[in-house]
């Protein structure tokens, strides 16, 4: 819904009213959400002859008379009448494999995490200043605030490691600072509040210093 100086981002007590915002309810965290259906509907699909394999790499797709008939696996072959590319960030060297060109390409991710902040609650609705690229949530009692910068910076140039599963990436603040200087502007308690440091949201209380510190990850668009 939107926002304005009266109504809803009164529900934000650390954010300036002068803008436009968007406030959506929530957010899901994409791999639970998937480790959850895959849960709920596990025994539905079984029954209907399913199979659920985890940790297994794709090597090829299968192909007879320019239609998909299977996949090749580090643990065989599968057939099957449809394949369904949900590779994320490899979603294009899965569709090279079939002969598609996907047009995706993975991008740095940057975003901050901060102290417990007085106000903010795990009731918060999400924040979008679409405007300022960026987006703001709870986090531990504190914001996380990242965004989707004009210009990304692309990642993987030269591939993406199979093996690449959660990570950092090493910070780069002058990107970055255009997301930052966006959210004082938005949220002007940011701009001195202390940061947490790394993606594993362990709080660094005794840390007094308020110089930023950017992390990022890969995203793909």
């Amino acid at each position: 819904m939107t926002g304005n100086a009266n109504e809803p981002l009164q529900s934000w007590p650390n954010a300036a009213t002068t803008t436009i915002a968007l406030l959506a309810a929530g957010y899901l965290m994409t791999s639970s959400t998937t480790a959850q259906q895959a849960s709920e509907g596990e025994g539905e699909a079984r029954s209907g002859g399913a199979t659920i394999l985890e940790n297994v790499t794709v090597t090829g797709v299968r192909r007879e008379h320019g239609a998909a008939t299977g996949v090749s696996t580090d643990r065989g072959d599968v057939a099957c009448d449809v394949v369904v590319n949900c590779a994320g960030m490899w979603g294009r060297e899965v569709g090279r494999m079939a002969g598609v060109n996907v047009p995706l390409h993975a991008s740095e991710h940057f975003y901050i995490v901060t102290e417990p902040m007085a106000g903010v609650t795990r009731e918060l609705p999400v924040l979008r200043d679409t405007d300022g690229y960026i987006y703001v949530r709870e986090e531990v009692g504190g914001l996380l605030m990242g965004g989707f910068e004009p210009v990304a910076k692309p990642w993987g140039m030269d591939g993406i490691p199979e093996d690449f599963k959660f990570s950092l990436l090493p910070e780069d603040w002058e990107h970055f600072r255009l997301l930052m200087e966006q959210a004082c502007v938005r949220i002007p308690a940011i701009e001195t509040v202390a940061f947490a440091i790394g993606s594993d949201l362990r709080l660094s209380r005794s840390r007094t210093e308020t110089t930023v510190r950017s992390r990022s990850h890969p995203d793909h668009r």
